[in-house]
């Protein structure tokens, strides 16, 4: 796997190598940059992997709960993320609170941004009819945030826990 930083001036897409897996893939051309691996009966959980390290990303509560992260293997949680209305929220983790919002009317673009609303890292889902893929886009206080790796996968994840909830008619 290649570090983020080694394929910084491309563009980032997570895509899924195969339609009947629930894997899937972070490639900048045909590096491979992150997994996300979904876990448990209904997906709520998550595996993923980078170059930085592993994570486990599951959901804990009722309802809308809150989505915990830690380190593959660890029983410490790292961070959590408080989901707030219409798929927004805000993800704490190292003394830090990142806010979790769409940018744009439609609901294709999703961003994480610092305590001073600069943005960090952008997801721009691209539908499509088999293979729908997302961009994602890290600004340059992004790549100096030392939770881009993760902020990476769980951004991801989060569009994948709110594509099942929109299926599911939650």
């Amino acid at each position: 796997m290649q570090p983020l930083d080694a394929v910084r001036g491309q563009e980032w897409v997570w895509s899924r190598p195969r339609i009947l897996t629930r894997r899937w893939e972070l490639k900048a051309g045909d590096a491979l940059l992150a997994t996300l691996d979904s876990v448990g009966l209904l997906g709520g959980g998550a595996l993923a992997t980078t170059a930085s390290g592993a994570w486990r990303l599951r959901h804990v509560g009722m309802l809308r709960g809150r989505l915990e992260v830690s380190a593959d293997g660890a029983t410490t949680t790292l961070g959590q993320f408080r989901p707030g209305w219409f798929g927004a929220g805000t993800f704490e983790c190292s003394a830090r609170r990142l806010r979790w919002h769409r940018d744009d009317f439609l609901g294709r673009r999703w961003e994480f941004v610092d305590e001073h609303e600069h943005p960090l890292v952008a997801f721009v889902r691209r539908p499509a009819w088999v293979r729908s893929t997302t961009a994602v886009h890290a600004t340059d206080a992004g790549h100096a945030c030392p939770e881009l790796p993760l902020l990476v996968v769980l951004g991801f994840q989060l569009l994948l826990v709110m594509q099942r909830q929109a299926q599911a008619g939650v």
